[in-house]
């Protein structure tokens, strides 16, 4: 069952004038959400006393009748502790945020009443210290509408449950007597106090899955605030104005909106009409801000070149906080000391990649005890790249080595040009030589030359620094524009070699021995589904000629013998429920569960050299893929491979471009044993060829010594087609679909006298 779940970083929210401003630690939560509720309900808002359909958005699942965002960012001067002790007493502005979203949608069919049945939102969080006070909290609001014009306001406090400390509580609101034809009127209210940073971005997407009747944004800056906002593909202006006390005031306004008729490999900030807004604070003395920020007031569409330059100034920042020696500066020498006595004709680039793999082993390490996370979890940890290239480039300068910084777009995020904040870019090492290394990391599983997917083919900005000292960046230097490079399907393939036996003792279950390999992108899902934390650490250790083992490294650094014994007992719990990582992975395989998991084994951890392929076997029984026919035996011979793309009616109609993961390939190799006294019929069946300008979808079959051999090749060439090629990916689509729900006949072969 799917229900809404609304956590405050999913939010453009939006602010009522009466609550702004108020010291947010200091609130009664009860008496405040009271305030609030009396407020939101009662905006002077038309659109939300307007209950009628628009004729061609009847047959809808559900038609948004208004969403409204209302935001409030203002600056309030306040007393600094911290500056009366250790300096001279100052005092400094304190940004209070408030942000409200309210929305207010018909529901039309069940789907839609099952979505919204449930919604949950994070209640409140507050954060005080000496020198700081932070605060934040979460009001939220929902009344039901009915057909005959009743409304019926929840109680919220009754009706939710609750997990979580009390000053970071996640709460849950189940919906009850939720119907067709009824109307869900709620609102999300959050405000902040901050005094050492700004508010995160916010967008504002006007296109949605649902239709939309009315969709207006409300925003009040601070006049000593700097606000920054770009127009994308279509969006409706800001009409920006002055109030009486010289601060802004952003309001935008649109009027049916139709639904997005696909959302699959879409990407919203190329393709929909979208406003991003920034709002900075960058005459605070607490927040930092690079030289190249601008000055206060409202900024329309500001210049990339301006924002590549704010990055540079964040990564000098960086580099600067890292200019120290941590506790692994020393291990990585003496590595990089060993591999030069090793290798005395060593070139810089496989230096360089011994240093970024060191750092990164090093950077995954933590063993302070405070968490003992040696689980699937830790495979899904991942550190801040920007600190990561920070400590890279100090390395890699000490030992002589240039880099380059290349800040690069996401194809999921705005072009190049169109960036409006630094979190629009990511950034990346470049060492120059005849074949540049790309150097980034964002988890444990990260290669060298290995950009995120979302990076590929994408334009960027090459800064070559003019001066370089040592781990600090110049801001000064060449900026080139430069494509990243774009991988092909090859270098992205899952194979499978699959070994299928039907046993006629119970002709009704198959033996599977499946032997799978992913390379490239497709690694690192399965890496962090299936490897575990204790044997890529030491995979790690043996690549990078490391002697000592992790509990030996532990030893040395005086943890104690009780700590260790507890990673000890974490590893051998975690190794005990290994089997359910790959039941998963069969599960996810198969759209079914196994009957039985007979064995699982890592062959290659697909680290942590670049090119290396993860590559593991699984042996396992599958019920209900096996029908009886009389004597003879139908087999589902298209589902003894992976599931394929499944696309909804409403998915089929396309107009705009695909924005997929990356250029792909699927291959599997299927070997049916065909059992004594039986053949198979529809085999010819089984055969395919779908090729075209996209990619293909081919079916090889054939009987080769009483073994059916099934050869299946699914290739996707690019990541990006355009529209146009729609129906040759459709084609590609439909021929996977097909086979999908092909089958076999295993039948009895007559014996005379029979």
């Amino acid at each position: 069952m799917k229900h809404c779940s609304f956590f405050l970083f999913f939010f453009c929210l939006p602010v009522f004038p009466l609550l702004a401003q108020k010291n947010v630690a200091g609130l009664d939560y009860a008496k405040y959400s009271k305030e609030v509720r009396e407020e939101v309900w009662n905006w002077n808002l038309p659109e939300f006393s307007n209950y009628m359909i628009p004729e061609e958005y009847t047959e809808a699942s559900s038609i948004i009748l208004a969403e409204h965002y209302d935001i409030e960012l203002m600056a309030k001067r306040r007393f600094n502790a911290y500056a009366f002790f250790v300096s001279a007493p100052i005092s400094n502005q304190v940004l209070y945020y408030t942000n409200t979203m309210r929305r207010m949608l018909k529901l039309n069919d069940k789907s839609s009443v099952e979505k919204y049945s449930e919604l949950m939102f994070q209640e409140y969080f507050a954060k005080q210290g000496l020198w700081t006070k932070a605060a934040s909290m979460t009001v939220v609001g929902v009344r039901i509408i009915k057909p005959d014009g009743t409304i019926r306001e929840l109680d919220i406090d009754d009706e939710v449950s609750m997990e979580g400390p009390k000053n970071n509580r996640l709460r849950k609101l189940a919906i009850a007597d939720l119907q067709v034809g009824d109307i869900i009127d709620y609102f999300i209210h959050y405000t902040e106090q901050m005094d050492n940073k700004n508010v995160a971005p916010l967008f504002f997407v006007f296109k949605k899955a649902s239709p939309i009747v009315s969709y207006s944004i409300y925003a009040k800056i601070d006049k000593r605030l700097t606000a920054e906002y770009r127009v994308l593909n279509g969006a409706p202006e800001f009409i920006v104005a002055n109030d009486k006390d010289g601060n802004y005031n952003l309001t935008a306004k649109i009027n049916n909106i139709p639904a997005v008729t696909n959302e699959k490999w879409i990407s919203v900030a190329r393709q929909f009409p979208m406003l991003s807004l920034v709002m900075l604070y960058n005459d605070s003395k607490n927040i930092f801000h690079p030289e190249s920020a601008r000055k206060a007031g409202v900024h329309r569409n500001v210049d990339y070149n301006k924002i590549v330059d704010d990055y540079k100034g964040y990564i000098r920042r960086y580099a600067e906080l890292y200019n120290y020696k941590w506790d692994y500066y020393t291990p990585i020498n003496n590595l990089v000391k060993k591999y030069k006595d090793t290798y005395p004709n060593y070139s810089k680039d496989s230096l360089a990649c011994l240093i970024y793999y060191a750092l990164q082993h090093y950077s995954m390490n933590d063993w302070d005890g405070k968490r003992i996370d040696v689980g699937t979890e830790r495979n899904y940890y991942s550190w801040m790249n920007l600190v990561f290239i920070a400590k890279l480039s100090k390395i890699l300068s000490f030992h002589g080595i240039k880099t380059n910084l290349l800040f690069v777009t996401s194809q999921y995020g705005p072009t190049l040009r169109n960036i409006t904040h630094i979190n629009d870019l990511d950034a990346f090492l470049v060492i120059p030589s005849a074949h540049p290394i790309l150097l980034a990391s964002l988890s444990a599983f990260s290669t060298v030359n290995r950009i995120p997917a979302i990076n590929e083919g994408e334009q960027a900005v090459l800064f070559i620094p003019e001066d370089y000292k040592k781990d600090v960046f110049s801001l000064k230097g060449k900026h080139t524009i430069v494509t990243t490079p774009v991988s092909t399907a090859e270098q992205n393939t899952m194979i499978d070699e699959i070994q299928v036996t039907i046993d006629m003792v119970n002709p009704l279950e198959l033996q599977f021995n499946r032997t799978s390999t992913q390379s490239g992108y497709f690694k690192e899902p399965y890496q962090r589904m299936l490897l575990l934390y204790e044997d890529y650490e030491a995979e790690h250790r043996k690549a990078l000629a490391i002697e000592k083992t992790m509990f030996e490294e532990m030893a040395d650094k005086r943890k104690t013998q009780a700590l260790i014994q507890e990673y000890e007992a974490a590893f051998a719990e975690v190794r005990k429920n290994h089997k359910d990582n790959f039941e998963e992975e069969i599960k996810n395989a198969h759209d079914m569960k196994t009957k039985e998991l007979i064995s699982f084994n890592i062959l290659s951890m697909g680290i942590p050299k670049q090119g290396a392929d993860l590559k593991y076997n699984v042996q396992y029984t599958m019920e209900g893929l096996v029908r009886k026919a009389g004597i003879n035996y139908t087999i589902d011979a298209g589902k003894l491979t992976g599931v394929p793309l499944r696309l909804e009616v409403k998915e089929r109609e396309r107009n705009i471009d695909m924005y997929m993961p990356y250029a792909r390939k699927y291959e599997s190799v299927i070997s049916f044993v065909i059992p004594n006294g039986y053949e198979v019929d529809g085999i010819d069946n089984l055969q395919q060829d779908v090729i075209n300008t996209c990619g293909k979808f081919m079916v090889k079959a054939a009987v080769d010594n009483n073994v059916l051999r099934i050869h299946l090749e699914n290739e996707y060439y690019r990541s990006f087609e355009p529209a146009e090629n729609w129906p040759q990916l459709l084609e590609i689509i439909d021929g996977a679909d097909e086979f999908y729900n092909k089958n076999i006949m295993l039948r009895k072969i007559k014996v005379f006298g029979d």
